[in-house]
């Protein structure tokens, strides 16, 4: 079978690899500049057979399609794209009415907010209205209370901005409206969105796989966000949380998902709990970035492998989910490492003290030897690196944490 995957980057490149494994014909679909930095995150050519790139022209990607059984989505900058695509070719099974909720956050809330789930209050202001922007803002309690400044369609944490101080708002809405997304598109304006403070919620991921409108949910896991070098919620970590200590994150997670017409696919759906409930932060339509391996090998169930199973054969999918029992999850977690300032490693990553921890399972880290360069962290495409821990034992885990956390000290703190 010949599947096209649409921008295979960072779990994309992992969804195209594993098509080719199982004997498909793999095919890029390219919607963006390859020479982007974020679209080496773990491109490998080798897969594919041949490269199409979209430029913009539906029909002549169609015809350059021609031959493709199945066009799957392997970033977030491919999803309004794919389903437009297999739109015309008459196998959109996704509501055709919000495919651009599925791909832009300000059309996405509006689509939460009709469906009665408790959006937190925001808004989205033209490059050229800042000055309606900062009247909503004070309207919402700014400065007193401060206020996050995002793009509306990019990922990672891109241009996130929290601004607490009203001489910081106006540099803060041009740098954000005037950057381009991880995608190399113009952002051209600025989402202006209340901030919860970490103390007023807890923040979940529910990784899903959509196939003929059911959602079966693959993973959960608990962000630890803290504000960090101007950006209002850096990840520090994600622990997974087991099925049974889920508290209706599940259905609510589904719920968001009916809300936008998402009837096949992965997802990863970002949600608030706070004491009033639960509410949506938004949702990406495809692979999370990190966690696939981990995530399956703590669960059993390998999201890659549902995803694909989701557009070869969803009914053989529903069959074997709705029959399985395993509800299993093993203790785990993800550490992010940090730096406050960009520098040059003065002593070399301790590569295999970091393997030698009970827990460790997996790890991406960039600067490894002595003079290698290392950012300010401002977004996850800036982090230092990421350690993926599994253990049966939580303490065991808890106990490696914070040895991480006294390498990532020494390591990006000049101490």
């Amino acid at each position: 079978m010949k599947i096209a995957v649409t921008d295979p980057i960072s779990s994309g490149s992992l969804l195209a690899r594993r098509a080719q494994q199982l004997g498909h014909s793999v095919i890029e679909l390219r919607t963006f500049d390859a020479r982007s930095e974020y679209y080496t995150r773990g491109y490998d050519p080798s897969i594919f057979e041949r490269t199409i790139e979209y430029d913009g022209d539906d029909a002549a990607a169609i015809h350059a399609l021609r031959d493709v059984d199945r066009i799957i989505v392997g970033a977030d900058s491919g999803v309004a794209i794919t389903d437009r695509l297999k739109l015309y070719r008459g196998e959109l099974k996704n509501d055709p009415k919000t495919i651009l909720a599925r791909s832009d956050k300000v059309e996405q809330a509006l689509q939460f907010d009709a469906a009665g789930l408790s959006v937190v209050p925001q808004k989205y202001f033209t490059a050229d209205e800042i000055d309606a922007a900062l009247r909503f803002a004070q309207s919402r309690g700014f400065p007193e209370r401060p206020m996050v400044l995002k793009p509306r369609a990019s990922g990672g944490t891109n241009n996130v901005r929290l601004v607490g101080d009203a001489g910081e708002f106006a540099a803060a809405f041009h740098a954000v409206s005037s950057a381009k997304s991880l995608y190399e598109r113009p952002n051209g304006g600025v989402l202006v969105m209340d901030y919860l403070h970490p103390e007023e919620a807890e923040e979940f991921v529910v990784d899903a796989v959509s196939a003929e409108g059911e959602h079966f949910v693959t993973d959960i896991w608990r962000y630890e966000k803290a504000p960090l070098n101007g950006t209002p919620a850096m990840y520090r970590s994600m622990q997974l949380v087991s099925f049974e200590d889920a508290q209706g994150l599940t259905d609510y997670a589904r719920d968001l998902l009916d809300a936008v017409g998402y009837r096949e696919g992965a997802s990863h759906a970002e949600v608030w709990r706070t004491d009033k409930g639960f509410r949506p932060v938004e949702i990406g339509f495809r692979l999370p970035g990190l966690i696939t391996r981990i995530s399956a090998d703590a669960t059993g169930r390998d999201q890659i492998d549902l995803t694909l199973k989701a557009a070869l054969d969803p009914l053989q999918l529903i069959r074997s989910l709705r029959a399985s029992t395993d509800r299993r999850a093993t203790p785990a977690s993800v550490v992010f490492l940090a730096s406050p300032m960009k520098g040059r490693l003065q002593r070399p990553f301790p590569a295999e003290t970091v393997r030698a921890l009970p827990s460790f399972h997996s790890m991406a880290i960039k600067a490894q030897q002595v003079g290698d360069t290392y950012n300010e962290t401002v977004d996850v495409a800036t982090i230092a690196g990421w350690i993926g821990l599994l253990h049966d034992d939580p303490a065991t885990i808890a106990k490696d944490v914070a040895t991480l956390r006294e390498i990532e000290h020494q390591l990006y703190h000049g101490k």
